[in-house]
């Protein structure tokens, strides 16, 4: 027997309606038209709430970068006005 034929014994078979227990099949087996479209529609809303939560703490990120950048590029401006007469030619606002 060949190492591809044990690993693909393996492997459970792919059920298409897989229920856990007698306790859910019995509620699949009664569920309605409108248990179904509720179901369908809060994987929806969370998966978009997820989506914008990410974006708006994404747009945050990115928010406090630039303003760490501008605060490190005032503050070596500073420097460079106050000690930096030297060095200041090269560094253009």
């Amino acid at each position: 027997m060949s190492l591809t034929c044990f690993i693909g014994a393996l492997q459970p078979p792919i059920l298409l309606f897989m229920q856990d227990n007698d306790l859910e099949r019995e509620f699949q087996v009664h569920r309605t038209d409108s248990d179904y479209a509720l179901a369908e529609f809060w994987k929806w809303a969370i998966s978009c709430l997820i989506g914008l939560s990410m974006g708006c703490i994404g747009f945050a990120v990115d928010w406090g970068i630039n303003l760490l950048n501008d605060a490190k590029y005032q503050s070596t401006a500073n420097v460079l006005r106050s000690h930096g007469e030297l060095l200041q030619p090269g560094f253009h606002q």
